[in-house]
């Protein structure tokens, strides 16, 4: 029930599969990635001009999920994101950058270097 489109030519399939001018594809589990980094949690499928980044700011808004082209993710309860800006899931949904963000999964938003996780 996400379909979305940016005008990086991103195109949500009604099965979730997706193509773009820009090479996105798509398994059939709704894992993503393009050559621009982006992925795709299972249940949220979110785009902007510059990345995916799942936020609770709410400053982009489709049916079901706020987006945020934030040069920084946040990560929400139940949706983890990864890009290959320097994002890195951990088990628990929560998201840690070089930009020292982390949220855990109480939605506490710590501070933490790569190297330090």
């Amino acid at each position: 029930m996400n379909h979305l489109s940016t005008e990086m030519g991103v195109y949500f399939a009604e099965m979730n599969r997706l193509s773009t001018e820009l090479g996105v594809s798509c398994t059939e589990m709704n894992r993503f990635s393009t050559e621009m980094g982006v992925y795709f949690a299972e249940m949220n499928h979110l785009s902007t001009e510059l990345g995916v980044y799942w936020t609770e700011m709410g400053v982009y808004c489709t049916e079901m999920n706020p987006l945020s082209n934030e040069m920084v993710v946040y990560c929400t309860e139940m949706n983890p994101l990864s890009t290959e800006m320097n994002v890195y899931c951990t088990d628990i949904n929560p998201l840690s950058t070089e930009m020292y963000v982390y949220r855990n999964e109480m939605g506490i938003r710590h501070y933490k270097h790569l190297s330090t996780i």
